[in-house]
């Protein structure tokens, strides 16, 4: 795909899953998730590829060299969340791309090649200044998803909706990054969360959109070992019905 630039994040560790393992290297069917996601964004000829890393950096970067995936690298020198993730991202995506998709590295190992081109094209026809991937799963609502007002719109995120954010977004690359130094930081977390872009938006009176999976078991989160188990469940049903 032309004048597409990929982020993916990959800096983090995963505490909940007991393991000194960077939670992308977790495996599902039998190969780190990462891979998974290289292997998506070739299926649709992306080029433009950065890898943000930090904890066990070269861990990471080792893994995808070996495998033979030309991507660029980019280090975040300490856990300050998504937004200041794709921030590091952003500055190796050469300026003439005008369109970045941000890929969360540790939950996007089961996405059909198809849907993400699907999630692409409909950012761009609807020209947005971001467009999240969602989707609808009861169980899931403690993650966060979309929060709308009375008519519909996309106004920030909630834990009380159905709508889950799946850790997907699509930007128009000049706003991505006039508007990234606004994200604030969480006085829960201490991080900078990419998902507050969404609020920006909406108070800029520039609603996000949304593109929502048509198949629920192409998203899960990755956090624990039971989850993990169950993205290998979710795996092998999409490769028996041939949807991978």
């Amino acid at each position: 795909m032309v004048n597409i630039g990929v982020i993916v994040l990959a800096a983090g560790r995963g505490t909940r899953m007991h393991s000194d393992l960077p939670k992308v290297l977790q495996k599902i069917a039998g190969r780190p998730i990462i891979l998974w996601t290289l292997d998506l964004l070739k299926d649709l000829c992306i080029k433009e590829v950065v890898v943000v890393t930090g904890y066990k950096a070269g861990d990471v970067e080792n893994e995808i060299k070996t495998h033979g995936f030309d991507v660029k690298f980019a280090q975040q020198d300490s856990a300050r969340g998504t937004a200041h993730a794709v921030d590091v991202g952003l500055r190796k995506v050469p300026d003439a791309t005008k369109t970045i998709l941000v890929l969360y590295g540790d939950d996007s190992g089961l996405y059909n090649p198809q849907t993400i081109q699907s999630f692409i094209e409909h950012h761009l026809a609807e020209r947005h200044p971001m467009t999240i991937l969602t989707v609808t799963k009861p169980g899931y609502e403690y993650l966060g998803g979309l929060a709308r007002d009375g008519a519909g719109n996309i106004v920030g995120v909630s834990e009380n909706s159905h709508e889950t954010v799946c850790g997907a977004f699509c930007f128009d690359r000049a706003w991505l990054k006039a508007n990234l130094k606004k994200v604030q930081k969480s006085k829960v977390s201490g991080e900078y969360g990419l998902p507050q872009l969404i609020k920006i938006a909406a108070e800029q009176g520039k609603l996000a959109d949304n593109f929502e999976l048509a198949d629920p078991r192409e998203w899960t989160s990755v956090n624990t070992p039971d989850e993990l188990k169950y993205a290998n469940r979710l795996k092998e049903e999409l490769t028996q019905n041939g949807s991978k």
